[in-house]
């Protein structure tokens, strides 16, 4: 099975996270009767980004993507009932560096044990720097009896300084948020396609997500900076929001929001 781009055979069920999902609160996956693998396809939520201050100078900095972790599993090895939480994407900064996303995590339901977690991205810097790298999924004894790997999104933007635009973000299956301009006339950066698929191009354009032939999902775009400072785009599934524009004597910018994780899970 090569790497994204095969997929396993059939269907997969897809899990969406929930508002206010706790590991007390998450959703649930049943085993199948009957199976003998089981594959997850673990896409973990991405940071917001960064808000520049009143009269910056300096663009904020994208959020940071989640990681995207794939485990094939022998089915007799998988617990019946897995409760999923999902992590949320995290808020863009107002005026200040964006909210780190929420992790995902994968709890046996009759032992309460923590099998697997995933961690989200980060915040982008309100003063330009874009958010570092996200935790990649660990090894733990229950994914030991399986085949796992785990690899961070493509890197987010930073914002860029006085009329010059932010950084665009990296390519990737998932990516961080573009990089907000600095002051001055500048436009927005761009969030990366990657594997053929057209980059965000509307300044403080929203992130988009795609599913079929593969998954790929875009961060938001960063922020403008003309007569007021633009806010970033928001970011599709697992990504990082753009980072806000710099601001002006009379306005600062908001970073845009990070993707929500989801879970997608074959049994065959």
């Amino acid at each position: 099975m090569t790497w994204p781009l095969d997929q396993p055979p059939g269907q997969p069920q897809i899990f969406y996270g929930r508002v206010g999902s706790t590991a007390q609160g998450g959703t649930y996956w049943v085993k199948p009767p009957g199976i003998s693998q089981v594959y997850f396809f673990i896409v973990s939520a991405g940071g917001g980004g960064g808000g520049a201050l009143l009269a910056a100078t300096t663009g904020s900095g994208g959020g940071g993507p989640g990681v995207v972790t794939r485990l094939l599993m022998t089915a007799v090895c998988v617990p019946d009932v897995i409760e999923l939480v999902i992590g949320q994407g995290g808020a863009g900064g107002s005026g200040a560096t964006g909210s780190a996303g929420t992790n995902t995590l994968f709890i046996a339901l009759n032992t309460r044990q923590t099998l697997l977690t995933a961690g989200a991205g980060l915040g982008g810097i309100g003063t330009g720097a874009a958010a570092g790298a996200p935790t990649v999924t660990a090894a733990t004894a229950w994914i030991n009896l399986g085949q796992m790997l785990s690899v961070a999104g493509g890197a987010a933007g930073a914002g860029g300084i006085l009329a010059n635009n932010g950084a665009n973000s990296t390519a990737g299956i998932i990516t961080g948020g573009g990089g907000g301009c600095g002051g001055g006339n500048s436009a927005g950066s761009k969030s990366t396609g990657s594997l053929g698929y057209p980059d965000v191009s509307i300044v403080q354009g929203a992130g988009y997500t795609i599913f079929a032939p593969v998954f790929l999902s875009t961060g938001g775009n960063g922020g403008a900076s003309f007569i007021i400072a633009g806010n970033g785009g928001v970011a599709g599934y697992g990504s990082g929001g753009g980072g806000g524009g710099a601001g002006n004597a009379l306005n600062q910018s908001t970073g845009g929001r990070g993707g929500d994780g989801l879970v997608m899970i074959w049994s065959w």
